[in-house]
């Protein structure tokens, strides 16, 4: 299943492109110099509404987000999926599994979550989504935990400031890989997002 955003509008900042995520699997991933050493040896880092850009906690599908030690030159990052059967939204008809839109949100909320706990970027920045792509392997149950390991790659600085990265990641559940996906991130700030909006309006 792939899902596709991108707002023409934006003017793209950096080197990196769609083709580039699509073509992630095909060779291997350069891991990411932090620019801040803020939160490296703590784990466990709790993630906020505010972290996920949600105005409504029940909205929050990530508890919390670690830093793994690094291996040949990968970042790797962890996460916990709070599973909320009681969601009105994702929950909408009986399941007994975890729906699959629910799998793509908690996938997008991680990469809004990790620019802003280890790369230092402000919530007064925009995330624009350029491109996602979901590989469902298996089905998720209510009842185990729920991971999501990423690895960033391709993050672009324009003046020691972000301006985009990818993410490739897998969902585990009992130590079985059920969701791969793929996806990339654009920043701006939040003024001239809204300038833009106003554009297309």
């Amino acid at each position: 299943m792939s899902v596709y955003n991108s707002i023409n509008a934006l003017p793209f900042m950096g080197t990196s492109s769609a083709k580039d995520v699509q073509e992630t699997s095909a060779r291997k991933h350069r891991g990411v110099n932090h620019r801040s050493a803020k939160y490296q040896g703590q784990q466990h880092r709790p993630v906020t509404q505010r972290d996920v850009h949600k105005v409504q906690d029940q909205n929050r599908l990530i508890s919390w987000l670690e830093k793994l030690p690094s291996e040949e030159g990968e970042t790797l990052y962890r996460a916990k999926v709070r599973i909320l059967p009681a969601h009105a939204y994702f929950f909408e008809h009986d399941r007994h599994h975890i729906p699959g839109l629910y799998i793509i949100e908690a996938g997008r909320q991680i990469g809004l979550a990790i620019p802003h706990l280890f790369f230092d970027v402000g919530y007064d920045q925009a995330f624009v989504l350029d491109g996602c792509e979901m590989h469902f392997q298996g089905f998720a149950n209510l009842s185990d935990e729920l991971f999501i390991e990423a690895r960033v790659f391709d993050a672009i600085f324009r003046k020691d400031k972000l301006q985009s990265l990818s993410f490739d990641g897998t969902f585990y559940q009992k130590g079985a890989a059920l969701v791969r996906y793929q996806s990339h991130i654009r920043l701006f700030p939040e003024r001239l997002l809204k300038r833009y909006e106003k554009q297309l309006a």
